[in-house]
């Protein structure tokens, strides 16, 4: 294997064709996929480390065990939310080779594209945005690129009522491993059993794009090795040796580097920092910017492309005067319930599911005129009945995200209650929705108190007994616990520009001639119908990825 360099020196001395603006779970699909071409040079410019043979990363037991380590996690805080009762909120993202796919929960899942779904013959919305080729079809595609999918024992998957997967839906031999969990016990029977009884029924083959009803998750897990996949182990490793991969760690990005004077603006390269000296990278070709969601705006902004008055604040020389720069940022939002269960019991990797809530009422948090257009569409959504407007999942054992503390040698189940829709707008943090999470935990309250799943609960832990005698002691809780999916999207928004756009749908950024971004920032409501996806991001953002070079190699 060629290990990644930490010498930039060395890379200031040559010109590459393409530089890409960070090595996580995007830019890694990007450069491997343009290093198929061998006369194509491509350099990866990556702020962490990296190390192959942390347990944390590859274990799937252990997953959450590197969160907060300062090795894998930047552990971004937003500043004191006001509708959170004044909280610094926690937004993990992942640090080094494979970016947040080393440090994610694993999900694997699709979006769901109701226009697709029920509206055949029609653009999705993404589409009806202004967005040509991207849609169900072409990211289906796309899912299916990036992976192998593994079936489970045909014996376990009867018995758990789990379809084997389909070659219409599933990819047969990409790079990323993706399986299901091969853990199961009863407290799986008693969940979907549980569900069904409420009316939410049993979804076999939820990857078709219809979500609604409870279903098994697949995981970014390679169950060969008992190993985590991730964009590192699945699109580094295996072209680590090629001549024209050149991977630069250690060295963050603090600016894309222009032509001078020139209009559109023509990208040469970027400045990297490293040991605390600056050297300059060449492209010849394009510079291609795959930060993520938080860190790909930044680095427009240090580049002088942004909302000139916000530039001008921090003393940047506004280059192109792009306001959306940074806006429309969204997240799923949850609250986490958690009871102590029958002792006897090892809880399984339970399903997940999506359900619905109609809701009467449509309110807009921090919008701007500009996005009115999605939230046209999504109005539109809240009235569909197969839209999903919830998701929970059951959870493992103790959910430790929620910063609570567990007592040793009890067992619990958590569930965590999410809002698929968030309609705010522009900031890192939404207000909290009390009316919509209410209703969401009120629900997953009543999950736990159906049998056959109330059978095997034995005391409440969050909220609190007295927490939930009450909607106020509710409301109060959800204000002191919610938290982000870590599912942030949109801060680069695909759309066009007079709508807030700040990429047009080859990804190229509004006023250049060859900077692209290429990662879920650029996804504006989410593909390809939802607002913000309505599903687990890391299987979009490969497809992103995948999608995205393809569109720069046509453009070659």
């Amino acid at each position: 294997m060629a290990s990644p360099s930490t010498s930039p020196e060395d890379f200031a001395k040559a010109a590459y064709d393409y530089v890409v603006v960070g090595g996580g779970t995007a830019g890694l699909v990007v450069a491997a996929r343009l290093t198929e071409n061998p006369d194509i040079t491509v350099a990866v410019v990556e702020a962490g480390g990296w190390d192959p043979n942390v347990p944390g990363v590859n274990i799937p037991g252990l997953v959450g065990s590197t969160l907060f380590n300062p090795n894998h996690d930047y552990a971004f805080f937003t500043v004191p939310q006001q509708n959170s009762n004044n909280r610094a909120v926690y937004q993990p993202r992942g640090k080094g080779l494979g970016g947040s796919s080393t440090l994610n929960f694993l999900g694997m899942n699709r979006p769901w594209f109701v226009v697709a779904c029920t509206i055949l013959m029609s653009p999705s919305a993404i589409e009806a945005l202004g967005n040509p080729g991207w849609n169900w079809e072409s990211i289906v595609t796309y899912m299916k690129k990036s992976e192998k999918t593994y079936s489970l024992d045909p014996g376990v998957a009867k018995e758990f009522t789990i379809d084997l997967p389909d070659e219409k839906w599933h990819g047969t031999s990409g790079p990323l491993s993706k399986s299901y969990p091969t853990h199961f016990n009863a407290l799986h029977t008693a969940i979907t059993t549980t569900f069904d009884k409420v009316g939410i029924p049993l979804n076999s083959e939820p990857n078709s794009g219809d979500l609604l009803g409870s279903s098994m998750q697949f995981t970014s897990v390679d169950p060969t090795t008992a190993t985590r996949s991730h964009s590192a182990s699945a699109y580094y490793l295996p072209n680590a040796e090629r001549k024209n991969l050149h991977v630069l760690i250690n060295s963050p990005v603090s600016k894309i580097t222009f032509v001078p004077d020139s209009s559109p603006l023509v990208a040469n390269g970027v400045e990297v920092v490293n040991d605390g000296r600056k050297f300059h990278l060449a492209a010849r070709k394009e510079v291609i910017v795959c930060a993520g969601a938080f860190q790909s705006p930044q680095v427009l902004e240090l580049s002088g492309i942004g909302n000139k008055t916000i530039l001008e604040k921090h003393g940047i020389q506004t280059l192109l005067d792009l306001p959306s720069v940074g806006e429309n940022l969204q997240d799923h939002i949850f609250s986490c319930i958690i009871n102590e269960i029958d002792p006897a019991l090892t809880p399984s990797i339970s399903p997940w599911l999506k359900t619905r809530r109609r809701s009467r009422k449509f309110r807009v948090y921090n919008s701007l005129p500009r996005m009115r257009k999605q939230l046209e569409i999504q109005r539109k959504w809240f009235h569909d009945p197969k839209s999903g407007e919830a998701e929970f999942i059951p959870f493992p054992g103790f959910f430790l995200p929620t910063g609570l503390k567990m007592t040793p040698g009890m067992r619990y189940s958590s569930m965590t209650g999410v809002i698929l829709h968030p309609t705010s707008r522009g900031l890192l943090w939404k207000p909290a929705r009390p009316g919509v999470l209410l209703a969401i935990v009120k629900f997953g309250l009543k999950l736990y108190a159906t049998a056959p799943w109330a059978d095997v609960v034995r005391a409440p832990v969050a909220p609190s007994a007295e927490q939930r005698a009450s909607d106020e002691g509710l409301v109060q809780y959800i204000k002191d616990t919610c938290c982000p999916v870590y599912h942030p999207v949109g801060s680069v928004s695909m759309l066009p520009r007079e709508d807030g756009g700040v990429v047009d749908p080859r990804l190229r950024v509004y006023g250049t001639a060859n900077v692209r971004v290429i990662d879920a920032s650029i996804l504006p409501i989410s593909l390809l119908a939802m607002q913000e996806i309505s599903a687990h991001s890391q299987a979009t953002v490969y497809a992103v990825a995948e999608k995205g070079a393809d569109l720069v190699k046509e453009d070659m």
